[in-house]
């Protein structure tokens, strides 16, 4: 007798066709859009997405995974012809060997290159030796205090490119000329400061590279130069940068409460040092400190104003990601926004819009408005605006709040986002930005989406209210998806950039997009509007696409963004089953 299990006919489905939790999960699809019979039965609804199989989605797959193969094609060609030498007993070892990086003064600061190792050798003039069947550098940590060159300008280089993934901006050339000084000269670098830049240096490098290695020496060296600076006040400038930089580095790790620690004490001691009242550009008029000495100059100011704005992106992020208080109050901070370390040094600084964190609230549009402001004001404005947003909505659905002066600052929020979103420069713009092209797109995506977010956060709190039975507001629906789809116009833009120009930022500013598309597709499914709702399935399956682009660079802070995004889904599945019907 036939077995009732088999006695049912399935329609067999071309490859690809599945939604992506059947295919996962290897279970018979019905391919019925926007949610199959599958996920239905089993309650996965908001888990249901189906593969984008828009042309010009699979036109950026398509050329992404192109680029990975021309780089594995790279790297395995590097190995052979590394692996050559070890075919002979013997190889011509050169003086020049012991210098592995060598630099060129150039007028005031000195040129930065790094050298390979191989292009230094010197067959014509040296006696052959054998071959060292170790790595020469496995041992410098225990004999020397400085780390070796090789080792040293690759990690610099690295963290120099990468800085604008946590907002992290100094001037440059200042900072290489000091690599040049000896560790007794007043501006040479702490070695705390440079072993965090070189930490941070492993976090960019490749994970299966030769230089992740070294990350437990940095680590320690780190935390005990950071003691030894902080115990006899010796730079304490670098302690501070030192410190962000290593909160940083245990974010992008995914050991978030160590990452919380060291950015929360950080920030603390930023305001201590008076960072955070840096209201004026005038060297005459900083605000004084018993912990740093005066600016000596336009260039040290505008280092002290991005550290200082640089923190509070990544306290303001990571507090909400971890659901712990930030460690600087907005009352607090009348430091006047960021710029380029090249505005600070030609002078371009002067003649930037300035402003406070608290203008920013005001009902006046000219206090926010955004199109004049260079790449570095407008994400910190946008973070600033989503993470006051995000701390509102929280508060909205707690419950509990104090009505009378919750009404003030949602109405303050909800004004300042949508004027602030609405004059945002045009997106195809480069203008106001530093040296690196790339960057600032990545740093403008992180800007136009966390802008864009904050409008759906603020205007979500209506929503948070017609959870506990009021009307969800027409108007304040309709805004949000103006915003949830002008995030996405980046998102698709973004896409196209090499993954390692993904900004970690981006999986915290867009998660309230996705959150927004979850709810507006499950209102569409009940309306019975089938055509919208596979729109936006496929801007969810873009957005999942996206987040997964994060695991090039940041694969472990990857697997913290998943559960952020499961939790959304149990969340709104919980909320939706108790709703009064």
């Amino acid at each position: 007798m036939t077995s009732p299990v088999f006695s049912e006919t399935y329609l067999v489905l071309s490859r690809g066709k599945a939604c992506v939790m059947c295919r996962q999960r290897k279970r018979r699809c019905d391919a019925v859009k926007p949610i199959c019979g599958t996920c239905k039965k089993a309650g996965l609804s908001y888990y249901c997405i189906y593969g984008s199989q828009d042309p010009e989605v699979l036109r950026i797959q398509e050329e992404s995974l192109q680029e990975r193969v021309a780089e594995l094609e790279t790297l395995i060609k590097g190995l052979e012809t590394r692996a050559e030498p070890e075919r002979s007993p013997q190889v011509p070892v050169s003086r020049s060997t012991r210098r592995l990086s060598s630099r060129k003064s150039s007028g005031a600061h000195p040129r930065y290159t790094v050298h390979v190792p191989s292009q230094d050798l010197e067959a014509s003039s040296s006696t052959p030796i054998p071959l060292p069947i170790v790595d020469p550098y496995q041992a410098w940590w225990q004999f020397q205090d400085a780390a070796p060159a090789g080792i040293r300008d690759p990690l610099v280089e690295a963290f120099i490119r990468y800085r604008w993934q946590f907002a992290f901006e100094f001037n440059v050339p200042r900072f290489l000329a000091s690599l040049d000084l000896p560790p007794s000269h007043p501006n040479a670098p702490h070695p705390c400061l440079l072993n965090a830049v070189m930490l941070s240096g492993c976090l960019y490098s490749s994970p299966n590279g030769p230089l992740r290695r070294y990350e437990p020496y940095f680590l320690k060296r780190m935390n005990q130069d950071m003691a030894q600076s902080l115990s006899s006040v010796d730079k304490l400038f670098d302690f501070l940068r030192a410190s962000a930089l290593a909160g940083c580095y245990f974010y992008g790790t995914s050991r978030l409460q160590e990452g919380y620690h060291y950015l929360s004490t950080a920030m603390r001691f930023a305001i201590g040092c008076g960072l955070n009242a840096i209201d004026t550009l005038s060297l005459d008029s900083q605000p004084p400190s018993q912990l740093l000495p005066p600016c000596t100059d336009m260039v040290e100011l505008g280092d002290r104003i991005n550290a200082f704005w640089g923190l509070y992106c990544v306290d303001s992020a990571g507090s909400l990601v971890i659901g712990a208080p930030a460690a600087a109050s907005e009352r607090e901070i009348t430091t006047t926004w960021p710029c380029p370390w090249e505005y600070y040094q030609d002078g371009r600084a002067l003649q930037q819009t300035h402003g406070n964190l608290s203008a920013l609230y005001e009902s006046s549009k000219a206090a926010t408005w955004a199109r004049d402001d260079n790449v570095y004001a407008l994400r910190a404005k946008s973070i600033a605006l989503l993470a006051r947003a995000s701390v509102l909505l929280a508060r909205a659905k707690s419950n509990n709040p104090d009505l009378q002066t919750f009404r003030t600052d949602v109405i303050a929020i909800c004004r300042a986002s949508v004027n602030y979103a609405g004059s945002l420069p045009p997106y195809e713009d480069t203008s106001g930005g530093g040296d690196d092209p790339a960057a600032n797109r990545s740093i403008r995506a992180i800007a136009f989406c966390a802008a864009y977010s904050a409008v759906i956060q603020s205007y979500g709190i209506f929503g948070a209210f017609a959870m506990a039975g009021e009307q969800m507001k027409p108007e304040a629906l309709a805004t949000q998806l103006r915003a949830a789809n002008a995030a996405m116009v980046v998102v698709r833009d973004i896409m196209s950039l090499h993954y390692s120009y993904m900004p970690i930022y981006l999986g915290w500013a867009l998660t309230p997009v996705h959150e927004f598309f979850i709810r507006e597709r499950e209102r569409l499914v009940e309306r019975g509007n089938q055509e919208s709702a596979e729109m936006v399935c496929a801007n969810l399956s873009l957005l999942l696409q996206m987040f997964k682009r994060l695991d090039g660079v940041f694969p472990k802070a990857r697997h913290v963004l998943d559960e952020i995004l499961d939790h959304q889904i149990r969340s709104l599945v919980v909320r939706r089953a108790s709703a009064p019907s």
